[in-house]
């Protein structure tokens, strides 16, 4: 009895084709997060050794017909090299290129109005063409209407993209994650689930489910177990960001208090209806300006615990009255970075 092929142990090369995305010379149309290898056909045809091809792009295709994918140079597929059997790995790599994609899509935090994001996905467009009648009650006069809902965009990884990472956090996030930085192995773990966290939101066309990913996010971040999160979030908050303006003009402690409120009354009642558009950006805000923060200074935030230190010490100063250009916690190159939302905006998400 032959060995079925699916069945054979050997060194596997998986090769999917994404959608929502697109590479550009700015990233010599190719992207690695992780493992996961983010190249366009036209590239891989001519790096097809080195991400593990013995053949010729052109041959694959011919002897396999699920590979007409390859036909289109500008295609972005997703490359993984895995030790093992096809009938026990493609399970699991179909989980780590979505998980490497979530990871991607975080950097379109801050980068991108959240109605314009776009969702990179290995199963296909996150798109449906949505249709309604609205009927006049008393003559019978109806309006049709036909509109395409969902993620319609592609994350393209262009010049401004590469940009805008340098300058704020994605990419000190991807050296933090993927290189030997100087932080603690559970501290990495956890921004890499904070990552997916986000990345799952910034990719998510409902709203209470975003905020939710957002909120859990935060606390993943600033908290740990035992801490009254109704107290806690507020203060460590304050700790990065509160030196702001905005944190007393626009009441960001009672914001924040608010948004937990509304994230408990949807996690044990299933009550959404506090949930707003405001408050799903006001996160949004909250989680890029963390990020900008403490991926931003790796050698003072090597742990959760260090964040937690960090925010006492700020707690500790002003207790004791020391402000302003006497304060010595909080180090001059903090950052906040600042977005403003159109009418547009707070209606379509």
């Amino acid at each position: 009895m032959t060995l079925k092929l699916a069945d054979t142990s050997g060194s596997w090369v998986y090769i999917m084709p994404v959608s929502g995305m697109a590479l550009t010379a700015a990233v010599h149309e190719e992207y690695q997060v992780d493992r996961v290898t983010f190249v366009t056909v036209r590239r891989l045809a001519r790096v097809r050794r080195r991400l593990g091809l013995p053949k010729r792009l052109s041959e694959m295709k011919a002897l396999h017909a699920l590979a007409a994918f390859l036909g289109d140079p500008l295609q972005v597929v997703a490359v993984v090299r895995h030790q093992g059997k096809p009938s026990d790995l493609d399970a699991r790599i179909v989980r780590m290129v979505t998980e490497a994609l979530q990871i991607l899509s975080v950097s379109q935090l801050g980068y991108a109005k959240r109605r314009l994001n776009a969702f990179p996905a290995v199963d296909g467009p996150h798109r449906t063409r949505q249709h309604h009648l609205c009927v006049n009650a008393q003559d019978g006069a109806a309006i049709g209407s036909s509109q395409l809902r969902g993620k319609l965009g592609e994350l393209t990884l262009d010049s401004g993209w590469v940009k805008y990472q340098k300058r704020v956090f994605f990419s000190q996030l991807m050296s933090i994650l993927q290189r030997d930085q100087a932080v603690s192995r559970s501290w990495k773990q956890t921004l890499r689930r904070v990552a997916v966290l986000v990345g799952q939101s910034q990719t998510s066309s409902d709203l209470a489910h975003a905020f939710l990913l957002n909120m859990i996010a935060i606390e993943a971040l600033l908290t740990v177990q035992g801490d009254k999160y109704s107290d806690a979030l507020p203060e460590r908050v304050e700790a990065l960001i509160g030196w702001i303006g905005f944190w007393r003009t626009s009441d960001y402690e009672n914001r924040i208090r608010a948004a937990y409120k509304a994230r408990c009354r949807y996690v044990h009642e299933g009550d959404a209806s506090a949930v707003t558009v405001a408050d799903l950006l006001f996160l949004d805000d909250i989680v890029l300006n963390l990020l900008v923060n403490i991926v931003g200074h790796p050698a003072l935030f090597t742990s959760k615990e260090d964040v937690i230190a960090f925010s006492s010490r700020v707690s500790a100063e002003r207790v004791l009255g020391i402000t302003g250009r006497n304060a010595k916690v909080r180090p001059k190159t903090l950052r906040h970075v600042a977005r403003s939302y159109s009418d547009q905006d707070l209606r379509r998400i």
